[in-house]
């Protein structure tokens, strides 16, 4: 076979294949980068409903009268919810984005599969110990929660009110723990 003739026609039809042009290239940057900043932006208020407490406790007061989910039944849920922020965030291609966004998107994959990873482990099994757990949060959270309005004391009335209900999920996952060692 002579590849000698092939050549040249291959040659021009590369030349001519249709090139991006550099503004397509920037829109779709800029696309990219829009897009893991609303992906980071959807998570944190995921996270900021899945964890009430951490909300109150960096000033978002929108779930002050709740507490997080410790059932049995919320971890798979919770997985599964997780694994779905994992994909999202892997499939956002960070060539050509500042090094502090390609930071950002490797620390969430991290952050993502270390919560998965605690789930597969079963350390959600082990929820209290002499340095955390329930009997020490309950009592130390008062602190983060401000006391200027009305509606802040009602929010954390409700709170007490389903302490109960936190003490028995908690008490379930410990149960359930000793069972497996």
């Amino acid at each position: 076979m002579n590849t000698g003739r092939c050549l040249p026609g291959l040659i021009l039809a590369i030349a001519l294949m249709p090139c991006p042009s550099r503004e397509a290239t920037d829109s779709n940057l800029e696309a990219r980068r829009k897009k893991l900043n609303q992906l980071i932006g959807e998570e944190w208020e995921y996270e900021m409903q899945e964890s009430p407490e951490r909300a109150t406790s960096v000033g978002d007061y929108r779930y002050s009268d709740k507490w997080s989910d410790s059932s049995l039944a919320h971890v798979p849920v919770q997985r599964a919810e997780l694994q779905k922020w994992l994909i999202k965030f892997q499939e956002v291609d960070t060539t050509g984005f500042p090094e502090q966004e390609k930071l950002n998107q490797q620390l969430m994959i991290r952050n993502l599969k270390d919560q998965i990873e605690y789930i597969d482990l079963k350390l959600f099994l082990m929820p209290v110990d002499q340095f955390r757990g329930v009997h020490l949060n309950l009592a130390v959270f008062v602190s983060f929660i401000p006391f200027q309005t009305t509606k802040q004391y009602d929010d954390y009335l409700a709170r007490l009110h389903k302490i109960p209900t936190v003490i028995d999920q908690v008490i379930e996952v410990l149960q359930v723990g000793e069972k497996e060692n």
